[in-house]
């Protein structure tokens, strides 16, 4: 996890200049982001870190899967991607989705937006650290 907290510093600056200047907190709620999709209303589990990343934390222990909720993104950030992976969970589309992904221990449910600079500089750190 140390790996992660390094590679997230330029995304935390990011996200606190942004604070400083709006007041938009760090960690949000879907709903926040998602205001115009009803489903995000329901879930408490889930949260966004800036308007970038979701994270679905896992709460059971010795559980090895997660149900993540998707909300819906609009086409030009194109789909969710796992960040461990790189690898796209949902299609595109208006509808959301649900989905069990795997949760190994270490690597938490972490999704970022396709098109997101900030999701994709995350995922290349996170797969570089991986190594052969």
């Amino acid at each position: 996890m140390v790996r992660v907290h390094v590679a997230l510093a330029p995304y935390r600056r990011q996200l606190m200049a942004q604070a400083a200047a709006s007041g938009a907190p760090l960690v949000r709620p879907l709903f926040v982001e998602f205001s115009a999709d009803k489903g995000s209303l329901d879930v408490w589990e889930q949260f966004m870190l800036g308007s970038e990343l979701m994270v679905a934390p896992v709460f059971d222990a010795g559980a090895r899967s997660q149900h993540v909720y998707f909300p819906p993104l609009p086409p030009d950030m194109g789909r969710w991607v796992q960040v461990w992976t790189g690898n796209p969970v949902n299609g595109t589309g208006a509808a959301p989705v649900s989905a069990d992904v795997p949760a190994p221990l270490g690597c938490p449910p972490v999704f970022f937006k396709e098109k997101s600079a900030a999701g994709s500089a995350l995922a290349a750190a996170m797969l570089a650290a991986a190594g052969p």
